[in-house]
């Protein structure tokens, strides 16, 4: 019983690790054909995102330091 529970979980993480290799091969081959301005964008993009995101944290410690204060008092 134990080796045949060995074989399944082998052959699993078999299954698992083949997957894993085709999505990434599959991966490559579609961001091979993006155009030059989409890349240019999506970087845009996600330097928006991170100064966005950075005055939300910025909001949140705020609000939090702010409450902080109030319980202090």
């Amino acid at each position: 019983m134990k080796k045949q529970l060995q074989a399944q979980i082998a052959s699993i993480n078999g299954y698992r690790t083949t997957v894993g290799a085709a999505l990434m091969a599959g991966a490559g081959s579609v961001l091979a054909a993006v155009p030059e301005s989409v890349t240019t964008e999506l970087t845009a993009a996600g330097t928006d995102t991170k100064t966005v995101a950075g005055i939300v944290f910025g909001i949140i410690v705020g609000i939090v330091v702010f409450k902080m204060f109030r319980r202090a008092l």
